[in-house]
């Protein structure tokens, strides 16, 4: 049995050698431009199979073996591929992950053994190993010879558990010499990119592959955050584990990973076929997985295809799959290099029409977050332009000049064409990081037919376009998008109706600092999120009839990963100089003087010292601390057993402002490299942003760039330079912990008793209070807990539903979580209420009419009798979580049944103060108190049930007759979620979640009403079958209530 080498060798071959092998691979590898793509398609039912079967059934091993050996027979048989002197034959297919044979995940083992069967018919003599370098396994038998940094659950035979190890057991007994081989563990080539990479230069590619005679790429069809994965990303199992890691986007301590950010994912594709050749590809499409990768949803195709280039197959796979294959980016980038056909119409297709083959996939899109969903669900936009500036930022060319504008590319002040490696044209990166500045973009396009489209336009600040001269969009009549905020593929999507013909393309981006890209595709008229974004069918863009050369390309960053789903810029503080700063610059190095020392290290202090404004202690820690927060309390396994650290309610940094009176910006979650060049701008203009670590916060007064950059850091008590090259991680209220954030401040405003202070505060009190959901995001996981007054509801409704019994508060669980509720719950919240009153009965004090401090007593005596109720909650509860039953304990332990009530007279107290600061800010009453709807489910409906989950959390979508449920925390394998009838559409029902056995607990987000169009979200968390076992199941009720005011939010 082959399965890996125990040592890893890596052979350089570079220059000369590099070549030599590039050649040395045959003409059939080398298939220029030029030379024809042939594609060949068999479905299941084909009459020119000796079996057909219909595209709707499974087919058997035979029936798949005899459509392998005519698709390969269609572009000239195996015998074309595969001399009958090959010694070494590997076949590559796609068994990335870990998963069972035929679930469209990875490569149906019965292909891979038809493909064996025909291979060694070619060669009867040549050694065929079935091999794969997995991302996410590697084999048992290496565990004692693997690198020390590779631990874990990795291990697992992906071969057996995919039917491969059966293959080779049956080929074997019929005289066939086969085996498997986990590639990860190869000795490895470096081999680099003739001419240089598009993506990097050099890669280590595995020996198996380099000194096979033939390797057979064997990919299954399925949609990704690539738009499709097939023969072009099977590619990346062609990279050895040991060299690239587990999975290969993270690297090993000696190597880093391989190009896999979204940005730069095509042109790996494309580096990877340069430099490996296939021989041949056969492609499983019997079925795949649709709305991810990994997704346990396939759509059935029962077809096989096959061709000597990747490029053209994949061209062919993605418009079967429903794609427009213009927006495969990987084709572009392969006619670029003379690899491959740019456009589907250079291929021929043998077999099958395609035309009657073709059907919807839903795209990856739902199944990612950030950049890798806007990768999957986005076309593929101009990516040749022609240039106009940097010109001044309130340049404008009249109508007139617009309406004649046709520039020549490399005339005049235009540039030649420029080549964008991304979507997003990245105009910061083609000019240099401009400030205060407006550039201006133009191509061509051509409508094929007459029809309505969708307009997907983005930017990161200005943005306006013309087609034909004629304004089609204007972020300046949007005012919410003509301030600077985080740039998104489809940002904005407007209806249209293009004329067919050729049309001229204008686009005109503006911006004052910081990233500075625009995006733009003409799409399909489909609104439907699941295949929504392909490139309207027969647009072309170009720059110039006669295909121009590209005289510049702009390479995508390879920057680190994001985490941060609200990444951007926001705010609206300006670039203007600071009035009382100095700047000096001198070689390199950017100083600003007279920057005022923090009081204190949080980030509201170092905010306060930034903007100028001077605070008390007691003002600061009413922000910092707030004492109008409030997330769930009571024994909540969520909270107590499985976090960290409990969910927290904070002051937003845009309240902290509005607050202060001061003005804002904030980017967070764009890169490093983007924050580094937002803190230069800034300390230019004689502002000294705040970077965090953790929560602790600075202020930078300098900038220095030698062979690294390092910021001159000023805290409260310390000053120092820091290298700045690893970035940072801090927390950001309201934002949780981001990658690389930075915050300027500037202004002030009036003393912390002045009433528009005080009624800021109050202002801020009320949207806490209101605000029904609040999100904490550790690392990749999103938890949701409800806030505010419906926290209050969520909490009076669980802890009226225990038993509380002295009985069953003395069980350790139970005994254990009621003391973690007294002293992480109850106790602070009544300390945070306390300082409310107190601040209430201060701004009473000292206000200036009779009415407003009759108003603000009644406030701080309401949050007063909130910490009475509160203080006589934590006296009855237990103080010692575990060990001996104390005698005090025993004493509280016996009073627990007298504490049923309490709650809900803390949220009658808390509704009141609220109510009060909602009618002195006049804003409306305040939604009705929730109660528990269960009670009353005998005269309700099941509308979901939810059984047998897996350890997780879950928010589940309903609307009408569908159902999305989308795993935010834990494992993603099959669902067991099923809706039993249609979400009513009526007022008078409310959605309500029961726990009908087992651990897992729900509550509904988002209830259904006409004003969302009787849409629901529900909330399920399972994350207690780690211990508590899968047995579980959870029902979804609708239940009809008296009609009354809807509530986002709404109990259960």
């Amino acid at each position: 049995m082959v399965v890996g080498a125990v040592s890893r060798v890596t052979t350089p071959v570079t220059g000369w050698l590099s070549a030599l092998m590039f050649m040395a691979a045959g003409p059939g590898a080398t298939q220029d431009v030029d030379d024809g793509f042939v594609v060949s398609i068999v479905p299941s039912d084909a009459t020119a199979l000796h079996s057909p079967v219909a595209r709707s059934r499974e087919p058997d091993a035979a029936q798949i073996e005899a459509m392998v050996r005519r698709a390969v027979d269609l572009i000239g048989g195996m015998g074309s591929v595969v001399p009958d002197t090959a010694a070494l034959v590997v076949l590559k297919p796609n068994i990335g992950a870990k998963s069972d044979p035929g679930s469209g995940i990875i490569t149906d083992a019965r292909v891979v053994r038809a493909v064996a069967i025909l291979v060694h018919e070619a060669a009867p003599d040549a050694r065929i190993l079935i091999a794969e370098a997995a991302g996410g396994w590697a084999h048992p038998s290496m565990r004692d010879s693997a690198p020390e940094w590779l631990r874990g659950n990795v291990f697992e035979d992906g071969f057996e558990r995919g039917g491969h190890w059966e293959t080779v057991k049956e080929l074997r007994q019929r005289g066939i010499d086969i085996d498997c081989r986990d590639m990860n563990f190869d000795r490895s080539y470096t081999m680099s990119v003739p001419g240089s990479g598009l993506a990097v230069d050099e890669y280590e590619i595995a020996a198996s592959i380099i000194d096979a005679d033939v390797w057979i790429n064997i990919p299954v069809a399925k949609v990704h955050g690539a738009k499709i994965t097939c023969a072009m990303k099977n590619h990346f199992g062609l990279l050895p584990g040991t060299v690239y890691g587990w999975s290969k986007a993270r690297g090993t301590p000696d190597h880093g990973p391989m190009p896999h950010s979204p940005n730069i994912i095509d042109e790996a594709f494309v580096d990877l076929w340069t430099l490996t050749r296939a021989d041949l590809n056969v492609v499983d499409m019997i079925k795949g997985s649709e709305g991810g990768a990994f997704e346990d949803t396939y759509k059935r195709t029962n077809a096989v295809l096959a061709g000597r280039n990747p490029v053209a197959v994949d061209l062919v796979v993605a418009r079967l799959m429903g794609f427009n294959p213009d927006d495969m980016e990987w084709a572009d980038l392969a006619h670029q290099r003379r690899v491959g056909p740019r456009w589907i119409e250079e291929v021929e297709v043998r077999g099958a029409a395609v035309a009657g083959l073709v059907s919807r996939w839903v795209k990856a899109g739902g199944s990612y977050r950030g950049e890798w969903r806007e990768q999957a669900d986005y076309g593929k936009g101009p990516r040749r332009w022609t240039l106009l500036g940097p010109l001044a930022q309130d340049h404008a060319f009249t109508n007139r000049e617009i309406a004649a504008l046709e520039p020549e590319p490399g005339s005049g002040d235009w540039s030649p064409v420029v080549w964008f490696g991304h979507d997003k044209i990245d105009l910061d990166k083609y000019f240099g990081d401009p400030v205060r500045s407006s550039v201006y973009a133009f191509t061509h396009f051509t409508m094929a037919v007459s029809d309505s489209v969708r307009y997907w336009v983005g930017a990161d600040e200005g943005l306006q376009i013309w087609i034909d001269g004629d304004i089609l969009f204007d972020t300046a009549a949007h005012p919410n998008l003509g301030r600077r905020r985080r740039h998104l593929l489809g940002q904005s999507r407007l209806p249209g109706y293009l004329a067919a013909g050729e049309h001229r393309l204008l686009v005109r981006a503006g911006q004052s600092r910081g990233p500075f890209s625009f995006s733009f595709n003409i799409c399909e008229p489909i609104d439907d999120v699941r295949f929504a974004g392909n490139r309207y069918p027969g647009v072309r863009y170009y720059v110039t009839p006669t295909e121009n050369p590209i005289a510049a390309r702009v390479k995508p960053q390879i920057h680190e990963r994001r985490f941060s789903r609200n990444a951007g810029i926001l705010g609206t503080l300006e670039l203007e100089p600071h009035p009382q700063r100095s700047v000096t610059l001198e070689r390199g190095t950017i100083t600003v003087s007279d920057v005022r020392v923090p009081a204190g290290s949080d980030v509201y202090s170092v905010l306060a010292s930034a903007a100028g404004a001077r605070l008390d202690d007691f003002t600061l820690k009413l922000v910092h601390d707030s004492p109008f927060a409030m997330t769930p309390v009571g024994p909540s396994r969520l909270l107590d057993l499985v976090m960290s650290r409990p969910f927290e309610q904070v002051t937003p940094i845009s309240a902290f402002s509005r607050i202060l009176g001061i003005s804002y910006e904030l980017t967070l979650g764009v890169g490093k490299a983007e924050s580094l060049k937002a803190i230069k701008d800034w300390l230019r203009f004689g502002h000294a942003p705040a970077i965090g670590d953790g929560s602790t916060w600075w202020l930078v007064d300098g900038y220095r760039a030698d062979e690294e950059i390092e910021l001159h850091l000023v805290g409260a008590d310390t000053s120092f330079w820091r290298d700045a090259s690893g970035g940072w991680w801090a927390q950001v209220p309201g934002y949780g912990n981001v990658s690389c954030p930075v915050v300027v401040a500037h202004g002030e405003k009036g003393g912390p008793i002045s009433q528009a202070f005080a009624d800021s505060v109050s202002s801020v009190a009320l949207s806490l209070s209101l605000q029904a959901v609040v999100e904490q995001r550790q690392w990749r996981d999103n938890y949701t807990s409800p806030a505010g007054l419906y926290a209050w509801d969520f909490s009076v409704i669980r802890w009226e539903r225990l038993p509380l019994t002295p009985t069953w508060g003395r069980q350790p669980i139970n005994r254990s979580l009621l003391a973690q509720t007294r002293s992480r719950h109850v106790v602070p919240l009544a300390e945070q209420r306390r300082r409310a009153a107190r601040y209430y009965q201060q701004v009473a004090a000292t206000a200036k009419d009779t009415a407003t401090a009759s108003r603000m007593a009644a406030v701080s005596a309401a949050y007063g009798e909130v910490v009475e109720h509160l203080e006589s909650l934590s006296q009855m509860l237990p103080e010692i979580a575990f060990g001996p039953l104390s005698k005090d304990d025993t004493a509280r332990l016996k009073q627990l049944p007298q504490t049923r009530g309490l709650l809900r007279q803390a949220r009658t107290a808390e509704r009141r103060a609220v109510g009060l600061l909602a009618e002195h800010l006049s804003q409306p009453p305040l939604p009705p108190a929730g109660e528990d709807l269960l009670y009353r489910r005998d005269l309700g409906v099941k509308l979901m049930v939810c059984g047998n989950l897996n350890e997780g959390i879950y928010e589940i979508e309903l609307l009408e007759n569908e159902i999305d449920v989308d795993r935010v925390h834990g494992i993603r394998r099959r669902r067991a979620c099923r809706l039993l009838m249609p979400v009513p559409r009526e007022a008078g029902w409310q959605l309500a979640v029961e726990t009908v056995k087992g651990g897992a607990s729900g509550w509904v987000v988002e209830q259904p009403t006409e004003v969302n169009d009787w849409f629901a979200r529900v909330h399920i968390d399972n994350l207690s079958a780690w211990w508590a076992g899968r047995d579980s199941e959870v029902v979804v009720w609708a239940i009809p209530v008296e009609e009354r005011a809807s509530v986002k939010g709404g109990a259960d």
